[in-house]
């Protein structure tokens, strides 16, 4: 039997095989992310909208918040984490929560595409990539925009709660995004991923949220 060292103990061939494997797929999924600056636009946000230290909140009507200077393409990273912890039953019956990304386009002075006072559901669906979660429906993904991989929506085999976290991780490389529950891999939900710049941006009813992660 062929055996290799490792440290001091000799290894056989299956178990040293299987140890470079797990090595490799290690290497291979382990990423350097640099933080990034993300700060909230006073006036990129709904009538109802509030920030209140890293709070997001919104009550009575939808309102859309967007960051304030946070641009997203291929030609500035190779990829984006986007992650969202929703607080205060934002998963209620009476609340509903958005996140994703849009076309930077849609945000200039010069165009009214985007109405602050309202959810995502009305922007051009060709020009975003949105899940939406909310009204009690527990376990209950939609989703909004382009090239999605998986049907309208999906349900999960979980119970939304308070602290739950939702991350989108934008793969400009390979043009996919990805889906992450609470650190649990759910998927990709959209692919073919135009070089376009983008923002990413929340819309909220009766919920209240808090940014948990932007990186590249």
């Amino acid at each position: 039997t062929n055996h290799f060292i490792m440290g001091n103990k000799p290894l056989t061939k299956q178990k040293y095989e299987a140890r470079r494997r797990s090595l490799e797929e290690i290497i291979n999924h382990s990423h350097c992310y640099k933080e990034l600056e993300f700060a909230w636009h006073n006036d990129r946000k709904g009538r109802t909208v509030r920030f209140i230290a890293d709070r997001v909140k919104s009550y009575g009507l939808w309102g859309l918040a967007l960051p304030s200077k946070l641009i997203l393409s291929q030609d500035l990273m190779s990829e984006y984490q986007f992650e969202i912890t929703i607080l205060n039953n934002s998963h209620g019956r009476n609340s509903s929560f958005m996140m994703g990304f849009v076309y930077h386009s849609l945000t200039s002075n010069q165009c009214n595409d985007i109405d602050f006072d309202n959810n995502l559901v009305n922007i051009d669906d060709d020009k975003q990539f949105v899940i939406q979660i909310g009204y009690g429906k527990h376990g209950l993904l939609k989703f909004y925009g382009r090239n999605k991989v998986l049907k309208d929506s999906i349900k999960l085999p979980y119970s939304f709660k308070d602290s739950d976290r939702f991350k989108m991780v934008i793969n400009f490389k390979e043009r996919y995004i990805e889906l992450y529950y609470n650190d649990k891999y759910i998927g990709i939900i959209f692919n073919n991923i135009p070089n376009i710049k983008l923002i990413p941006c929340v819309a909220l009813k009766n919920a209240q949220i808090q940014l948990s992660d932007s990186r590249m």
